[in-house]
């Protein structure tokens, strides 16, 4: 398999954007948690192998990335030891949207 492969460092930004390259084939809604794993997958892994390691489909990956949806706490502590990213940031994540649909 080919990767796109950028010489561009991928950071994520105390306002949670990110500079991941928009070859990568989705959309990132800027969510702190949502960028910082779609760059440690851009720089570390592959979505398939991603998804294969913490065992959900690549669809259900996709929707996290995109902040479409949020993981399960038991996937965000899966995440977490998978790469690093807090669990914490999810769970914040999840409360935000929660107030949001209260409005």
């Amino acid at each position: 398999m080919t990767r796109l492969i950028s010489t561009e460092v991928n950071r994520t930004y105390l306002d949670g954007t990110t500079n991941v390259p928009a070859s990568v084939g989705y959309k990132v809604k800027h969510t702190p948690a949502a960028a910082r794993l779609s760059s440690w997958i851009v720089l570390e892994s592959t979505v398939a192998e991603t998804a294969r390691r913490l065992n959900v489909s690549r669809q259900t990956l996709y929707n996290w990335m995109s902040a479409d949806k949020v993981p399960s706490v038991e996937n965000t502590l899966a995440i977490e030891r998978l790469t690093g990213i807090p669990s914490a940031l999810w769970v914040a994540e999840s409360i935000i949207r929660a107030t949001e649909v209260g409005r």
